[in-house]
C-alpha cells in the first residue's frame, strides 16, 4: 500500500471510530499506531511508540505535575485554608 492510501484509510478509520463515541486521544493513538506498523513494520513501530512515551513522560513538564497536585492536597486538606471560600 502506498503512505497516501494509508493515510485515507486513517483517516476513514478516525472518523469511524470518533463516531463510535470512543476517545479522541485513543483513536489519535490506534491510528497512529496501526499506521506505523503498516508502513514501516511492527519492530520499528513498537520501538517508536515506546522511546515516544519514555521521553514524553521523563520530560519536566511532566515530572512537575504530580508535585504540583501533592503540594495542593497538603495545603488543602489541613490548614482548612479554602474551606469557606471553594467548598460549602
Amino acid at each position: 500500500m502506498s503512505d497516501v492510501t494509508v493515510a485515507l484509510l486513517g483517516i476513514l478509520i478516525l472518523v469511524v471510530l470518533m463516531l463510535l463515541e470512543m476517545p479522541v486521544a485513543f483513536c489519535m493513538f490506534v491510528v497512529g499506531f496501526l499506521g506505523l506498523w503498516i508502513i514501516q513494520g511492527r519492530a520499528q513501530a513498537f520501538n517508536i511508540i515506546g522511546s515516544d512515551i519514555w521521553e514524553q513522560f521523563s520530560s519536566y513538564g511532566m515530572s512537575v505535575v504530580p508535585f504540583f497536585i501533592l503540594i495542593v492536597v497538603l495545603i488543602w486538606r489541613p490548614t482548612g485554608i479554602f474551606r469557606g471560600r471553594v467548598v460549602k
